[in-house]
């Protein structure tokens, strides 16, 4: 039981600062969401910034989840390479345009591993072909031999982030070749 990490949970995994642009308070709230359902998962919070603790705080009951503050660069993989799917929610106001290109995308594609993320500007960009999911509709689009490097889906929305997560899990064999 590494990180008291049930041998048949999922790993979800986010890396990176704690701050808003990176969409924590969507990720907090959809892992409330997929709590109150007792979807199981556990969940990997790699990482530091502004809105940790809150973060923390808000989950310091929930028994799925794991904050590991900043890890030393060397041993990052390490980290990442326990995880099953991989989160990259970032969120911006509606009148801005994404401008980046977030090395944690380019950390976890080179785990070959599952990645939702935000559909945004450079990010949808570096996830072309992505499978699109910008309502829970959208799923049912979902084609096993379609060729998608992740998935993108509309920011903002912790619901979506939720049903996603857990289309991921109940999807998990057939999703998992995105990486």
């Amino acid at each position: 039981k590494y990180f008291n990490i049930e041998q048949n949970q999922k790993i979800i995994c986010f890396s990176g600062s704690f701050g808003f642009w990176h969409g924590i308070d969507i990720m907090e709230e959809a892992i409330k969401i997929l709590n109150k359902q007792n979807v199981n998962c556990h969940f990997l919070m790699i990482g530091d910034g502004f809105y940790r603790n809150n973060f923390e705080n808000n989950m310091q009951n929930a028994k799925n989840i794991t904050f590991t503050g900043n890890i030393n660069y060397s041993d990052i993989i390490d980290y990442l390479s326990i995880a099953d799917i991989f989160l990259s929610p970032h969120n911006i106001k509606s009148e801005e345009k994404f401008i980046g290109s977030p090395t944690k995308l380019f950390e976890y594609m080179s785990l070959g591993k599952i990645i939702i993320a935000s559909d945004l500007d450079q990010i949808s960009e570096i996830l072309y072909p992505s499978l699109k999911i910008s309502s829970i509709d959208d799923m049912n689009s979902f084609h096993p031999n379609d060729i998608n490097t992740g998935i993108t889906i509309k920011p903002g929305d912790p619901h979506l982030l939720a049903e996603v997560i857990k289309f991921s899990l109940n999807n998990y064999e057939n999703l998992k070749k995105m990486g």
